[in-house]
């Protein structure tokens, strides 16, 4: 433990130089490495990609007019160094700002050293979590795209139960087991892929592993609403429990990866045991969730509102499944999709979009959207950081 505590390197960023000595020194008695003392936020971003820390411990108020979350926004869209916060404030404003920008830890002056090194484990532990989510999606991505030769469940199943922690409660025997009984195939999807058509009898309960897919419905004027857009992590048909008939299709937006499941065994295992019944239950829930939530948006949300809460709402889902460690991620839905998912056209759904744009809320090229401002959208969408 000693020895590995030796090798992390800290950068420090603290304006006040008595905190900035004593946290040093703290360091040290610790066992760590400080490799670099800054003061100021606009100094602070080369120095620390020279240094190349493997933590950075910041405070938040700093001199001149960069603050640490400003200092730590820039660094994420650079680098993965854990960020610790550091403040002698603890308001809920506060927080919510510092949150936005993914930190790994915070601490609250005065500290001790016990916290401070109990924080700066963490941080180091939620970072290799990450690092090794973000291979083993990498590695999962290149499998898609690269080789063209079928997958076998085992190929997928490391990253299924990650994105699926619903099944967490059951061993790992009785997931193999749920797995074969059901009779479990893993399926490649090209673009523009039809999964499930309306009124065709479903076969298969489908969990997305990888890309995009939408649901939606087909009016007798050839008019379309979007219900749900899926990513990773999705069930794509948790209405096939009530009926083989579904009132929708689902369609694939991007190459994707799902885990097919044969739903007549997959019944019986969800009747015959109060557990499967249970993991399965928060899909349940979740939809029904979206449902009340679209119900809201498509019948007293403003344009602004919808399409801000749209994109908020998918941003948390792509952070949840391991897809994003930054307000940046793939965004595959066209105005078009836009427009049939919150009741807009197309011409409106641009309109919004060029409005967020030129308030530096989001910025959206080439199939990917960032979002600037995570502040002022929320508050546009009004949504709060617990609804993201």
């Amino acid at each position: 433990m000693r020895m590995s505590v030796m090798k992390t390197r800290i950068f420090i960023v603290e304006d006040e130089t008595f905190i900035a000595m004593l946290l040093k020194d703290r360091l040290t008695h610790l066992g760590y490495t400080v490799c670099g003392v800054v003061a100021h936020g606009e100094a602070a971003i080369d120095l620390i990609e020279k240094a190349k820390p493997d933590v950075l411990i910041m405070n938040i108020k700093l001199a001149g007019e960069a603050t640490g979350i400003d200092v730590g926004h820039r660094l994420r869209e650079s680098s993965d160094i854990p960020v610790i916060y550091l403040s002698a404030y603890s308001d809920d404003e506060l927080l919510d700002q510092a949150m936005a920008t993914d930190p790994s830890g915070y601490l609250v002056k005065p500290f001790d050293e016990r916290e401070l090194h109990a924080t700066i484990q963490a941080a180091l532990t939620k970072h290799r979590s990450e690092s090794e989510l973000k291979t083993e999606i990498a590695e999962l991505e290149s499998r898609v795209h690269g080789n063209k030769g079928d997958l076998s469940v085992d190929d997928v199943q490391d990253r299924l139960w990650q994105l699926f922690p619903q099944f967490s409660a059951l061993s790992d025997d009785e997931r193999k087991a749920l797995l074969k009984t059901t009779n479990a195939r893993v399926i490649r999807g090209e673009p523009r892929e039809l999964i499930i058509r309306s009124g065709v009898p479903v076969r298969y309960i489908s969990f997305l592993i990888s890309g995009w897919t939408v649901r939606y419905a087909v009016l007798e004027d050839g008019q379309r609403q979007v219900l749900a857009f899926n990513v990773p992590g999705s069930c794509l048909c948790v209405h096939a429990l009530y009926g083989e008939h579904l009132p929708f299709s689902v369609q694939t937006l991007t190459q994707t990866i799902r885990l097919d499941l044969e739903i007549k065994p997959f019944l019986e295992a969800i009747w015959g045991d109060p557990r499967f019944a249970m993991a399965f239950f928060p899909f349940v829930c979740s939809d029904l969730a979206a449902i009340e939530d679209t119900m809201i948006d498509l019948g007293r949300r403003t344009a602004a509102e919808k399409i801000s809460r749209l994109i908020l709402k998918l941003y948390s889902r792509i952070k949840s499944a391991g897809l994003s460690e930054t307000m940046a991620f793939d965004f595959p839905l066209r105005q078009r999709h836009i427009a049939d998912a919150t009741g807009l056209t197309p011409v409106h759904v641009n309109r919004i979009l060029q409005q967020l744009r030129a308030q530096k809320m989001i910025s959206l090229a080439k199939g990917r959207v960032e979002i600037l401002d995570i502040e002022k959208l929320m508050s546009l969408a009004d949504m709060t950081p617990d609804d993201i």
